[in-house]
């Protein structure tokens, strides 16, 4: 895989972005995307994380943590089941292009550097 390009160091105050989905996989009952860019900081041990959603026309994606790993960012969390039996098209697949969204509380309690 290749390293996820970082748009949080190139703009700290922009809270959504288009990307592409490289990968998804499940791990000790939690999904993962892995995606080419991303807008999410990654959890340090000195700062809050970023929370948000990623949305595609096959799925909506729960960000609750967001981890660095050998320059790769994981985006853990869950997909959402909604009432509407439209919204539950399921996970994304590797190439779907996606809309991450921070959400603007969680950033704002993230000291970014």
């Amino acid at each position: 895989m290749n390293p996820t390009h970082l748009l949080y160091q190139e703009d700290a105050r922009k809270l959504s972005c288009s990307a592409q989905v490289e990968t998804v996989f499940s791990q000790d009952g939690k999904d993962i995307v892995v995606l080419d860019q991303t807008i999410f900081q990654p959890h340090d041990d000195n700062m809050a994380r970023d929370k948000g959603i990623i949305l595609s026309s096959t799925g909506e994606f729960v960000v609750e943590q967001v981890q660095l790993l050998d320059d790769i960012v994981y985006h853990i969390g869950f997909f959402r089941h909604g009432m509407f039996p439209a919204f539950n098209k399921g996970r994304f697949t590797s190439g779907t292009t996606v809309e991450c969204r921070v959400h603007a509380e969680s950033r704002s309690n993230t000291e970014l550097f």
